[in-house]
């Protein structure tokens, strides 16, 4: 299925079938330290079963359940600070059931947390109760925020996970809620790194456990493994497609040569299109995209961590909200981070160029046009995946297009949602409206500890860019030009209505 943007209503985006348990190509096997000979590999793979404590079923090593070991142990090196976002290691691999092909290894305060979003035919499969177990339970969802007013903890319940138990796993399973859109088929599985009767459990079981409860709960064949070529090829074409809009049946040109699997965020990646946006600007004029910071005591972690998308920051234990955060999970929109865009053809007319950035605003790379996980709107919708409005998303075209024809002034409030998070490289600069203001951030990040960005000192990096056509240059890494308002025009009708 292709990379959905955020939790999409039964068959809004299209799947993929692709063929899995295919061999182990000579490189892959290289890297897994296994012989790239399809025999060798099944014999040294499932040579290994062990018992789980108070379960008699014997679990099988096999080439899935190695890729969620070495995942597990990856994870387990990387250090842990409760006030940060928790470490994370992503695997990708099926692309049927699992959306964008992503499963996420989190490691937290109660233990380490596999999560993911199954598709909309896996999630139905599971529900429909076709050789799935009953759940033992339900529970609500929720997670840590912190007040934007009160600076206090609450918590937000959100919507009804059935729970099962199964290989000596805990794996919740969040029910489709229209109220909670970001959460439709959330799965969570809690790896104990202990049986019931208190022996260890080691990466190595935990990783057989992980798989066995992929395959024989969520009906996941190999779901660790990575994806072979076709099916690779298969995804590609699937997000390009989906990203632009193309109908089934429509005769398109997919580029898919140009495609490529690129992580554009740590530990998570997408199908990006290298030099898109380079053709985007021969036909539109220059990009800036634009983020504001509402608070700038939250820049410095900004510019050390990028931007996160809401439902990352809370599953990564991160109790910061942003401006609408919940209405955001509401939506589905919390998926994503927001950004708004400009064109220098929207500011050809003079006028719309008068709008003006006094406060702090992150502006961003055109490049991250490339990427083919965004979606667009012309006016603030939350990011809503509501099919209704999603399905009058504009194209990356369309969005370029109505910025040309009606300006700024008319499309202000455009927005683009780009999953998961926007990393610190992708940072052009910070424009501000005013000396002062300049100054407050230069000294804030140095008190913080940040004397460059992306290897510019913030003397640089902090630009007094408040309007828009200023904004374009700090994006394409040259400084703010000076400002000259447009010529006033009269007209003796003017005139005479002055008069009057």
């Amino acid at each position: 299925m292709p990379e959905t943007l955020a939790p999409a209503p039964p068959n809004t985006y299209g799947e993929l079938s692709p063929p899995y348990g295919q061999p182990v190509l000579q490189a892959e096997a290289a890297s897994l330290g296994v012989s790239p000979n399809p025999a060798e590999q099944l014999s040294a793979l499932i040579g290994s079963e062990q018992t789980i404590s108070g379960n008699s079923e014997r679990l099988p090593q096999t080439e899935s359940s190695l890729q969620a070991t070495q995942a597990l142990d990856r994870l387990e090196s990387k250090p842990f600070n409760p006030e940060e976002l928790h470490p994370k290691e992503t695997v990708v691999g099926d692309g049927e059931h699992i959306e964008g092909q992503q499963l996420s290894f989190i490691k937290t305060e109660l233990g380490t947390q596999l999560t993911f979003k199954l598709t909309a035919s896996a999630y139905d499969r599971l529900t429909s109760g076709q050789d799935v177990p009953p759940s033992s339970s339900t529970r609500r969802i929720g997670y840590m925020a912190e007040d934007r007013y009160s600076g206090t903890d609450r918590e937000i319940m959100t919507t009804t996970a059935d729970v099962f138990h199964t290989n000596g796993l805990e794996v919740t399973v969040a029910r489709r809620d229209s109220n909670w859109r970001a959460l439709d088929g959330v799965v969570n599985i809690s790896l104990s790194e202990q049986n019931e009767d208190g022996t260890p459990v080691d990466n190595d079981e935990l990783g057989r456990r992980a798989d066995a409860v992929m395959r024989d709960l969520l009906g996941v064949e190999h779901a660790f493994k990575s994806p072979d070529r076709l099916s690779e090829t298969e995804y590609k074409v699937a997000r390009y497609t989906w990203h632009h809009k193309i109908e089934e049946g429509e005769e398109a040109y997919v580029p898919v040569g140009k495609l490529v699997r690129q992580e554009v965020f740590p530990g998570y990646s997408t199908i990006v299109e290298t030099g898109k946006s380079e053709e985007y600007e021969r036909r539109h004029g220059e990009i800036a995209l634009i983020h504001q910071v509402q608070n700038d005591a939250v820049l410095p972690k900004l510019l050390r961590n990028g931007l996160v998308a809401t439902h990352e920051r809370f599953r990564r234990g991160v109790k910061a909200v942003g401006m609408s955060s919940e209405e955001d999970l509401g939506t589905g929109g919390a998926d994503s981070v927001f950004v708004r865009t400009v064109t220098e053809k929207s500011l050809k007319d003079g006028k719309d160029d008068e709008s003006t950035y006094d406060n702090t605003v992150l502006v961003l790379k055109p490049e991250l046009m490339d990427r083919t996980d965004w979606y667009a709107y012309a006016n603030d919708q939350y990011g809503t995946t509501d099919r209704s409005t999603f399905d009058t998303r504009l194209t990356p075209d369309g969005l370029l297009e109505r910025l040309g024809e009606q300006g700024w002034g008319w499309m202000t409030s455009n927005e683009q949602m780009f999953r998961t998070g926007i990393p610190v490289e992708a940072i052009a600069g910070v424009s501000v409206g005013s000396p002062e203001h300049r100054e407050q951030l230069i000294t804030s990040l140095h008190e913080s500890g940040i004397t460059e960005v992306n290897g510019v000192p913030v003397e640089d990096f902090v630009q007094i860019a408040g309007r828009l056509s200023q904004i374009i240059d700090v994006a394409h890494g040259r400084p703010a030009r000076e400002y000259k308002p447009p010529e006033p025009t009269y007209n003796n009708e003017t005139n005479s209505n002055d008069e009057d």
